[in-house]
């Protein structure tokens, strides 16, 4: 989850056609490869955001986005807050 990851490279890793690997994705996990990855990395930053005091930035590239911005927008889209705003009102409520 941390590098450059897509369907079609997981397919042919594994030596299956892209079309396959999303249905069974699909029917195993309840998402589409890219809902999951992106659930995945959120709840990993998150998790980042509260158990450390990296940078956002920082926390950003180590779940897989290298552009910071687009990792709070992301984020914010997700889960209302942007990252920064997570960390305080998370900690606060503990």
């Amino acid at each position: 989850y941390k590098e450059e990851i897509s369907l079609n490279t997981m397919a042919e890793h594994i030596g299956i056609s892209s079309v396959y690997l999303s249905n069974i994705f699909k029917k195993e996990t309840g998402m589409n490869f890219v809902s999951y990855l992106t659930k995945y990395r959120l709840d990993k930053g998150k998790e980042m955001l509260l158990e450390t005091s990296l940078s956002v930035k920082d926390i950003s590239k180590y779940v897989g986005y290298h552009n910071a911005s687009y990792f709070v927008s992301v984020f914010k889209g997700e889960t209302g807050y942007s990252p920064v705003e997570y960390r305080q009102n998370m900690k606060e409520n503990r």
